[in-house]
């Protein structure tokens, strides 16, 4: 009795250990790492599966870094355009990747970069450790066209993949409102934007004219703490609820109606909308400044687009 007892028991324990291991090299066998391209219409990702000489960080950052640069001269695929290297790369102790590119970096079009930066940060983050990319130029930080640090990119910061077969991403020209000088007239300013296409496009121009202008000679309409609770196009009408901040804006000598125009026609730019209605947390009877009363139908202004602009 006593044997087969411990025969059962050496039997299951083999059968664990089995299993285990099975399990253990199913999940090492799994394990896909890939290498990213922009396509060539240059508005999405694809990707291909690659396998790692090791799985190290140490060994994956210096064939990763190999392959972007071309070094060995093979890769017919590229994510970085020619003339553009990765000139040096640290894995700091909380796990941000600091990649220093050649100046050539800057020459890149701002429709390629986004991709670019994209698939560069979803490649490395592969790396066992990393959880940020951070980009530098010639050893001095990335900035943003309004000339912000960029900082350190993750997972989070470009959403969802940008690939085929998947949500795809799109760029497009949106033509935002912002004031003039006065404050009393709107001056177009065109922008192109990479957003998902799931994302309606009203919301989308209204994000971009929160973040404020680009081009000078233009001013915020909009505070850049305002949030847009909801953004929906229904027979031909766009309902537009922010938070509360949009009514505290304390923008100087900017004219009410030239603020809540420039939401209307930025709106009505981006879709085929005829009419805007304009809420605060769900409430439509509110009134914006002291004479501007929210709780009505919007339609395209022309007269307030300055004429040398318009």
């Amino acid at each position: 009795m006593k044997r087969k007892r411990v025969v059962f028991l050496l039997l299951s324990a083999a059968l664990l250990l089995f299993r285990t291991t099975w399990a253990e090299q199913t999940d090492k066998e799994e394990k896909k790492y890939y290498f990213y391209y922009v396509d060539s219409t240059k508005t999405l990702l694809e990707r291909e599966t690659f396998r790692p000489l090791e799985e190290t960080a140490e060994e994956m950052l210096a064939e990763i870094t190999a392959h972007l640069n071309n070094e060995e001269g093979t890769t017919t695929r590229k994510l970085l355009p020619d003339d553009v290297t990765i000139l040096h790369y640290t894995l700091l102790d909380d796990g941000t990747l600091v990649l220093d590119f050649s100046e050539t970096y800057q020459d890149i079009s701002p429709e390629s970069e986004i991709l670019i930066r994209d698939g560069i940060v979803k490649t490395y983050l592969q790396i066992p450790g990393a959880n940020a990319v951070e980009f530098q130029i010639d050893g001095m930080e990335l900035v943003n066209p309004k000339g912000e640090t960029v900082g350190p990119l993750n997972e989070d910061s470009f959403v969802d993949l940008a690939l085929k077969g998947t949500d795809a991403y799109r760029y497009e020209s949106f033509t935002l409102y912002f004031a003039d000088k006065d404050g009393k007239k709107l001056i177009p300013e065109k922008r192109r934007v990479y957003y998902k296409s799931s994302i309606n496009k009203a919301r989308v121009a209204l994000e971009q004219l929160i973040n404020g202008p680009l081009d000078k000679g233009r001013y915020p309409t909009v505070p850049g703490n305002a949030e847009l609770n909801r953004v929906t196009l229904s027979d031909d009408v766009c309902y537009v609820d922010f938070n509360s901040a949009f009514v505290r804006y304390a923008l100087t000598d900017l004219e009410e109606r030239t603020a809540v125009y420039s939401v209307v026609n930025t709106v009505l730019a981006a879709t085929g909308a005829e009419k805007v209605e304009i809420s605060i947390n769900g409430d439509k009877k509110v009134t914006f400044g002291e004479n501007t009363d929210l709780y009505r139908f919007f339609h395209w202004n022309q007269e307030i687009i300055k004429e040398e602009e318009a």
